[in-house]
């Protein structure tokens, strides 16, 4: 029986029925239906006794799933060992995501995962719109990235990364604790248009008075607005990696905007990848103060 066939065993186990299963697992609920029954011919016996409400183990399949959690996970370790042995040292995580993100959230991760994990070694992919490729391709194990970027067969949501106005204190706007998008467009503003902030800010892209930047990196935007050409937006994860200007005024969005930074995995990841995911959705609350 190949690791697919352990995967799909597992999750119809623990999702209770084939629909949810194919869900899980990316896949039509006829897919997981003849992979159950290729399993079912195979073993000789039946797994899964199908119901209105889904399925129940039988007695059979209850004896043998320890059996199949236990293969499952030797699998795993011996995907792990075999990728160590073929490159003859300890094969790093490579984790593709942003700028802000590799220089206000990695090290702090790093270290606290260090110690979970002391073996563990990383490679920092830095990128934006061709992480999602890099991941799908191989080249990458992980992506730490924003929703909208998601890629790979799994995505879990880790961090609300809150969108801030960053205004120029000679607009006078520091006495205000938040600013709506149609009064942002009363001023100049300065936009990135490889930003994909949700909930209406890309209408800033027609305000009268616009300054475009196309970079992955905040920097740009932050001096701009420091020498009084605009307004920028930036999520608090690229202001927590750069030097704020004294002349400089942070106000929140009203409504408030936020993008969702979460963790993608590709179809069959590495070992240490799952590790690190659980790990993040672990912390998901404590990140910013690793």
């Amino acid at each position: 029986m190949d690791d697919r066939k352990l995967h799909t065993l597992l999750t119809v186990a623990s999702a209770g029925s084939l629909n949810a299963a194919a869900e899980q697992l990316h896949c039509s609920q006829s897919a997981v239906t003849q992979i159950m029954n290729a399993i079912e011919k195979e073993l000789g016996f039946t797994v899964f006794r199908r119901t209105n409400r889904g399925v129940i183990l039988t007695a059979e399949g209850s004896t043998i799933m320890p059996y199949v959690t236990t293969a499952s996970q030797a699998l795993s370790e011996l995907q792990e060992a075999a990728e160590t042995i073929a490159a003859g040292k300890k094969t790093p995580l490579r984790v593709g995501t942003y700028s802000s993100i590799s220089i206000a959230l990695m090290p702090g991760i790093i270290s606290a995962f260090h110690k979970q994990f002391p073996g563990a070694s990383f490679e920092i992919v830095v990128g934006a719109d061709e992480l999602p490729s890099l991941l799908e391709n191989g080249k990458i194990h992980v992506l730490l990235i924003d929703e909208a970027r998601k890629a790979g067969a799994s995505w879990f949501p880790v961090l609300e990364d809150h969108i801030y106005a960053v205004a120029p204190a000679s607009f006078r706007l520091g006495e205000r604790q938040s600013i709506t998008l149609e009064k942002l467009k009363e001023y100049p503003v300065i936009i990135n248009p490889l930003d994909l902030f949700p909930q209406g800010t890309q209408q800033l892209k027609d305000a009268p008075d616009v300054t475009s930047v196309m970079t992955a990196d905040s920097l740009p935007q932050l001096r701009m607005a420091a020498r009084e050409l605009g307004i920028a937006l930036l999520p608090e994860l690229s202001l927590r990696a750069e030097t704020i200007p004294e002349n400089i005024d942070l106000l929140e969005l009203d409504p408030p905007v936020s993008r969702t930074i979460g963790i993608c995995l590709p179809d069959k990841p590495l070992p240490i990848a799952k590790k690190f995911a659980a790990f993040l959705r672990e912390n998901a609350e404590t990140l910013l103060t690793l």
